[in-house]
């Protein structure tokens, strides 16, 4: 029988997809977050799911980090990114080498979101750019497993604890091909939060939505917008931090996300993606539309990188590189409107919950800790 806090389960899914007999099934619960409920009945007591969750991995300490400051070299491409591009070179080389990339993509309607595969680099627009909410695992983890024992190359994508269930669930002897990359996370929003962002905006234009844009580079990479389309030609932007989506992103977290294990000091990644925050726009390698900082945890991932001939990149100290992007290092931290604001959320509607909790859209367009360089 899975036994787990509650508040502990960062909701990987990977119990939900290694049950021998289906026991176990991933249902929305606190606030739109998916938690594992376990059929008594169909469980044989295998103990598979406590024995491979990354809550129960052994923390070990990484002492391989190179670090690198990179972009792709493409100005057209760079602008469709949410950050530097480098996940998005990094699949490319990979499909091109006929091997599969897993990532996340929005669903038909843009509710919700799920982790997929590519194999043709046409397709790839379809898991490009952030999404900020935790995607649906279904059935991915055996997908991956799938692709690496036929002996693919296989690049797959996600925040660090669902990197720990690939870790977890995949010996060191057979991920020969298999190349890990997570995202720095501050911890994603529910499927409630996105569902009911998209029915709001839905509501408002009279329309079904046809495009979404969380990181609409309008004035670069370092302010960061949201855009959203419309069937009937309607064209919504406002800056991130002024919608409500990047409210409640803001405010919301998992409940392990403020005790998140699986930071830099226990990566299961080769590679860790994420902003290059505080980067001065005189260094050669600025680009206003997007830097990532590209961290490599194994002599792998220091491979993958110098094997992309699309991007600009350039080496630089760990420090200077984390010293403006706390989520690296640093789990998200609880404050008493966060906490005002799940309580709220968990009973009401986003608009309500966003109204009680007064969030004060002036204070947050001007926090420079999430998605704003500083200076």
């Amino acid at each position: 029988m899975l036994e787990i806090e509650k508040s502990a389960c960062n909701g990987c899914s990977l119990c939900e997809n290694i049950c021998p007999t289906k026991a176990i099934k991933m249902k929305d619960g606190y606030c739109g977050y998916r938690y594992p409920i376990v059929s008594k009945d169909k469980c044989i007591d295998c103990n598979l799911c406590n024995v491979k969750c990354p809550i129960n991995l052994k923390k070990v300490s990484n002492n391989f980090m190179k670090c690198y400051a990179a972009h792709i070299k493409d100005k057209n491409e760079l602008e469709k990114c949410a950050s530097g591009g480098i996940a998005t070179s990094l699949a490319k080389k990979v499909i091109k080498e006929e091997g599969v990339v897993f990532g996340v993509s929005f669903s038909d309607n843009f509710k919700e979101t799920s982790h997929i595969k590519i194999d043709r680099v046409e397709d790839l627009y379809l898991i490009q750019g952030s999404k900020y909410t935790q995607s649906n695992k279904d059935n991915i983890y055996k997908e991956v497993e799938l692709e690496v024992n036929k002996g693919k190359m296989v690049l797959f994508v996600g925040l660090p604890c669902e990197i720990a269930a690939i870790d977890s669930l995949m010996p060191k002897g057979k991920r020969r091909k298999l190349i890990l990359c997570e995202l720095v996370c501050h911890g994603p929003t529910s499927k409630k939060t996105l569902q009911q962002f998209v029915e709001f905006l839905e509501q408002k234009y009279k329309s079904k939505m046809s495009s979404l844009n969380m990181r609409f580079k309008k004035e670069g990479w370092e302010h960061p917008y949201l855009k959203a389309e419309f069937e009937n030609g309607d064209v919504y932007i406002e800056k991130l931090y002024s919608t409500k989506y990047g409210q409640a992103f803001y405010l919301l977290a998992r409940e392990s996300c403020y005790q998140c294990r699986f930071k830099i000091d226990n990566s299961k990644a080769d590679i860790t993606l994420g902003d290059f925050w505080g980067l001065p726009d005189n260094n050669e390698i600025y680009d206003k539309n997007g830097v990532s900082i590209c961290i490599c945890h194994t002599e792998r991932g220091v491979q993958m990188l110098f094997s992309l001939k699309d991007i600009l990149k350039e080496e630089v100290e760990l420090v200077d590189a984390i010293k403006d992007n706390e989520d690296v290092v640093n789990p998200r931290k609880l404050n008493a409107a966060r906490i005002k604001f799940s309580k709220l959320f968990n009973k009401h509607s986003l608009s309500q919950s966003l109204l009680l909790t007064k969030v004060n859209i002036a204070i947050m367009d001007k926090i420079n800790s999430i998605f704003r360089r500083k200076s």
